[in-house]
């Protein structure tokens, strides 16, 4: 079965194809680092660390601040200066986080690490005030340095400073650094690498021009003739495109209807195109998935749905384990009913082999239709075939028909009572109650439902003294 949504992470990790997480940036001192100072050193900077990580910025900034008057020649000073700008950083003091990162960059050009980090930070802080252009000058400062642009965070650099030409309507420039980071990053920092694919799809499909889209996230022929890497390749494409049809997305210009409707067409025809690689990474039950996806929320033409539903039965019926058959065809009849497109879902229905699972797929409709009687009367199928699972799945679906189709509470807890499944029969009881008014009743079946779930509390005996133990609070 597949899921709504994937994890850009997952797949940016298929489309690079090596081990991930090993050069991404964190804020810790390294090892080789660490093992420099002295023994007063580190527990000074073991006791700023600690405050940090657990979410004591401003603190500290004060115990670097202190390593920095007690150790003014540690190897690790510059080091130390960073982390007392970085942690008024988290505690959203920027502006004095610009002057220590600053002084890191100024005083200490040649120790790669810090004044690398510190230019970046600097960058992002002045982001975060607003001030664009003093943003984009630093993230370049780092990128045109011989010595710091081959720092992990200048994929950052790159990806940031096109995430800003993005939101001052500048597109060309934008996808320049975003092809940029992705080509040059895909193997430095993962986290990066991610962000700036994510943009470059976001670019890709409100400009339609998919071809830039192959040439960057495939970044060679092995990779283009490779079905796993292509098929990553478009499942992260698919879930770019859904979130932004979901969750919404800064363009650089407002689109009409009509403009919107061809940008969704472009999408699913690029992902149509890449069909023949599911097929090859044998995954067409999940190339089916997304497009009934797209078909029902974005591209809604009536033509490509149908088609794409015969094929997608004649697929599976060659199947020869019926029961996975059924299950994904019973998953394109959800997204169909999720669509409201009950014609549809009933052909999805008369093509399953078990009909005892069709029958509920049935009743699931009528029930999205509000014809309870229907769906209470095609549940007495299912509920008198020889399968205990099947019996009771359907007991509760009649149950949950009668407390919020019908709101016939009465017969609704009579159900729930022959299941006898408590805790959970019990939570239902108590709900129907509480909706039929009944509020003593609901209490009653409250405290069953919680004695349920609790195990039993036993005193201790007295102590010598008399006393007994504290109360448990619950």
């Amino acid at each position: 079965m597949f899921h709504s949504r994937q994890i850009f992470l997952t797949l940016a990790t298929l489309l690079v194809a090596v081990p991930a997480f090993g050069a991404d940036w964190h804020w810790q001192l390294p090892p080789e680092r660490y093992k420099q100072m002295n023994t007063f050193e580190r527990a000074q900077y073991d006791k700023a660390a600690h405050l940090l990580e657990t979410n004591q910025p401003a603190a500290a900034s004060s115990e670097f601040e202190k390593f920095k008057a007690q150790f003014g020649d540690s190897p690790v000073l510059s080091y130390s200066l960073f982390m007392r700008g970085y942690c008024m950083h988290q505690a959203k003091n920027r502006n004095a986080a610009i002057k220590a990162y600053q002084e890191v960059v100024d005083y200490f050009p040649e120790q790669v690490q810090d004044a690398a980090a510190a230019l970046y930070f600097e960058g992002v802080a002045n982001f975060e005030d607003g001030e664009i252009t003093k943003g984009i000058r630093c993230m370049k400062k780092l990128l045109d340095s011989p010595l710091y642009k081959t720092n992990p965070l200048a994929a950052g650099a790159l990806r940031r400073i096109a995430d800003a030409y993005w939101e001052q309507k500048q597109p060309d420039q934008a996808v320049q650094y975003w092809r940029q980071a992705v080509k040059e990053f895909r193997h430095v920092n993962d986290q990066e690498y991610t962000a700036a694919l994510s943009g470059l799809a976001a670019y890709c499909i409100v400009s339609k021009d998919y071809a830039i889209w192959e040439n960057s996230a495939l970044e060679d022929d092995t990779a283009k003739a490779d079905p796993a890497r292509r098929r990553a390749a478009a499942d992260f494409m698919w879930n770019r495109g859904w979130s932004m049809y979901r969750s919404g997305f800064e363009r650089v210009k407002p689109v009409t209807p009509k403009e919107l409707a061809a940008e969704q067409k472009a999408f699913y025809e690029y992902l149509a195109s890449t069909k023949d690689w599911w097929v090859k990474a044998k995954d067409l039950n999940g190339y089916y998935y997304r497009m009934f996806n797209v078909l029902v929320y974005d591209y809604k033409d009536k033509a490509t749905r149908d088609k794409l539903l015969d094929e997608a039965i004649a697929f599976e019926r060659q199947e020869k384990d019926k029961t996975l058959a059924d299950q994904q065809i019973a998953q394109i009849c959800d997204i169909l009913r999720a669509g409201r497109f009950e014609d549809r879902a009933r052909l999805c229905v008369a093509a399953m082999t078990d009909r005892v699972a069709a029958a509920y797929k049935e009743h699931e409709i009528l029930y999205d239709e509000a014809k309870y009687k229907e769906a209470l009367a095609t549940l007495e199928q299912v509920e008198a075939s020889s399968n205990p699972e099947w019996q009771t799945k359907a007991m509760n679906a009649r149950a949950n028909i009668y407390k919020n189709g019908l709101g016939q509470y009465d017969k609704a807890i009579a159900i729930y009572e022959k299941i006898g499944q408590p805790p959970g029969t019990l939570w239902q009881i108590q709900e129907c109650y509480k909706r039929w008014g009944k509020l003593d009743q609901a209490l009653k079946a409250l405290t069953r439902a919680r004695c349920g779930t609790r195990p039993l509390i036993t005193r201790k005996p007295a102590t010598r003294s008399g006393r007994w133990p504290m109360p448990i609070a619950y």
